[in-house]
């Protein structure tokens, strides 16, 4: 049991780890809310400020087609194609100069329908007019809208996803049909120079990804240089349709995804976030608290520790002197710094002088309580004596159990019956009272009741048993171990204490050898009579107060020209008279 100096201490000790717990965790909870809020929020403006940078970017893309539209050079080359050889070398100087701060650009193309004029990147290099992927291609293109395509399908060795913008040609406002100029923009490059500066905190990133014309989803960069865009390319490459890309605010493992899709473009950007820019802080702050917390655990400790003290001293020395009165049997009168702490006229002297007459209230009453228990037990054992002596002379063989199957009683018809004295048997459990009867420990009729472990399958055990509504149970038996072979009937029954509970159970046993042997003598009687009357040459039959037949010998039935149970039951006196 603890003092109340320890439970003062121990009091203190839990409010400051509650307080200090709790505080902690509102900080942490609010910190954590408001930093995870604040990193949403600039994930959110950091796509929107990609976003428009993107759309911008391509408004210049499409501002650069409509000027190469225009260049006397490139009109050359789709009005005259006689004088396009002679001034290839002039296109490709003024394509040339309008790349140089254009990394992104991988190729530009001017068409006629099918036929490439002009090849800015690659002029050497052909593409089969027959090739598949050029006439899948050259389909997407004359369908006048940006497109996703692999580089790689047309140029070997040249893996990587580019945009493609086109432009019809046109001469003095009017479009010339089947002439086209084309430009080539490497998503990757374009990916590395407008978004390397546009951060989100200080590990997330702005990226790009595309959607191709099937609908599938690519991811135009795939390098990774640190841990977030290692977690966000894993997380990527189970994205198949634009659905499975996350729109708003998607924690998935250590990062947080947000995504815009640019209208009429098949572009898509997505903002990566780190879930370390407001977890880590969060940690530290919830580390400041608990070093703090320690701090202030250790000054209330010590604090309650003096405090308990001043607190405790006077009630330790009462405690000290009650416990030496209590303990020597001396009156707290007799206890000279008793006396003195009675004398006091404060809280502690009440508290003495109360516990003095208590003490000696509990005294008298101590006596009292004694007296009633020495009378009690003196009724008690008189009970138990009567109740023995009751069992010991009843006539049956007869032995009790408690709850624990532990003999309790084992009467003198008992001992004769079974030859075992009953200081033998008293205290015995685990089923000994079963090896008289049956040579080993088993379960016997008074355990069926007292456990209410009786069912059809003891049956086969008895020669009969019968439950009956009082819950007792009655059996018969034959026990070869007794006296070279005896019949037993058996009665058991539960014993129900005061408190409706078990408390064990009574079985009371008497010989029925005599009646059984009796009813056997009985039985081969009639049976020797039976044989005679079946035997014997003339016929024989008997009938009952009312005349009808209740016997009949074969003899008789032959006379009168009947089956012997054809004539059991039937009317003597008509019978006989009308044969």
């Amino acid at each position: 049991m603890r003092s109340i100096k320890t439970r003062i201490i121990l009091v203190t000790v839990g409010l400051i780890l509650l307080v200090v717990v709790v505080l902690t965790g509102v900080i942490a909870t609010n910190a954590s809310k408001t930093m995870h809020e604040t990193l949403e929020n600039e994930l959110d403006q950091r796509a929107r400020q990609a976003s428009n940078l993107f759309l911008n970017f391509l408004k210049w893309q499409a501002t650069n087609l409509e000027a190469w539209n225009n260049q006397p050079i490139v009109k050359v080359f789709f009005k005259s194609p006689a004088l396009a050889v002679m001034s290839r070398s002039g296109l490709q100087t003024y394509l040339r100069k309008a790349c140089e701060n254009a990394p992104w650009i991988a190729d530009i193309l001017l068409l006629d329908n099918d036929a490439v004029l002009y090849d800015h990147t690659y002029p050497s290099v052909q593409v089969s007019q027959e090739s598949g992927q050029w006439k899948a291609f050259l389909d997407l293109l004359h369908g006048r809208q940006p497109f996703l395509f692999n580089l790689g399908q047309l140029r070997k060795g040249q893996d990587r996803w580019v945009l493609v913008l086109s432009q019809a040609f046109t001469d003095e406002s009017k479009v010339l049909e089947g002439k086209i100029i084309a430009i080539f923009l490497d998503l990757a490059k374009v990916n590395r120079e407008l978004f390397a500066d546009l951060t989100v905190g200080r590990k997330g990133f702005i990226t790009l990804t595309g959607l191709l014309p099937d609908g599938r989803v690519v991811l135009v960069e795939t390098v990774a240089q640190t841990d977030t865009q290692r977690e966000f390319f894993n997380t990527a490459k189970g994205w198949e349709k634009p659905g499975d890309i996350p729109e708003s605010h998607k924690t998935i493992g250590t990062i947080m995804l947000a995504s815009a899709r640019l209208p009429n473009f098949p572009i898509q950007i997505v903002g990566v976030a780190s879930k370390d820019e407001f977890q880590k802080p969060v940690q530290g702050l919830i580390t400041n608290s608990l070093i703090i917390g320690l701090f202030i655990l250790a000054f209330g400790i010590l604090g309650a520790v003096v405090f308990s003290r001043k607190i405790t001293a006077p009630i330790t020395r009462l405690t000290a002197v009650v416990k030496d009165v209590t303990s020597g049997g001396k009156k707290a009168d007799d206890s000279q710094e008793f006396g003195e702490l009675m004398a006091r006229t404060d809280e502690l002297g009440v508290l003495s002088s109360a516990f003095n007459a208590m003490l000696a209230e509990i005294r008298l009453y101590t006596a009292e309580l004694e007296e009633r228990v020495a009378l009690r037990t003196k009724d008690l054992a008189d009970s138990q004596q009567h109740l023995t002596q009751i069992i010991d002379y009843l006539p049956d063989p007869t032995f009790v159990i408690d709850g624990n199957g532990m003999v309790t009683a084992w009467n003198r018809a008992m001992q004769e019956l079974t030859g075992v004295k009953a200081e033998e048997m008293l205290a015995k459990g685990d089923h000994a009272y079963a090896i008289p009867f049956h040579g080993e420990k088993k379960q016997m009729l008074i355990d069926l009741v007292r456990l209410k472990a009786w069912d059809e399958t003891h049956e086969d055990l008895y020669l009969s048993i019968t439950k009956k509504q009082d819950g007792s149970v009655i059996s018969e038996s034959f026990r070869p171990e007794l006296r070279g072979g005896i019949y037993l009937s058996a009665t058991a029954r539960e014993l129900i204490d005061a408190t409706g509970q078990s408390a064990g159970a009574i079985e009371c046993i008497r010989d029925i050898t005599p009646q059984r042997e009796a009813e056997n003598a009985l039985r081969e009687a009639e049976e020797r009579i039976r044989l005679v009357l079946k035997s014997a040459g003339e016929g024989i039959f008997g009938i009952d107060a009312e005349g009808r037949i209740t016997f009949v010998n074969p003899a008789a039935a032959r006379m009168l020209g009947y089956e012997e149970d054809e004539l059991v039951g039937q009317a003597s006196h008509d019978l006989i008279h009308s044969a």
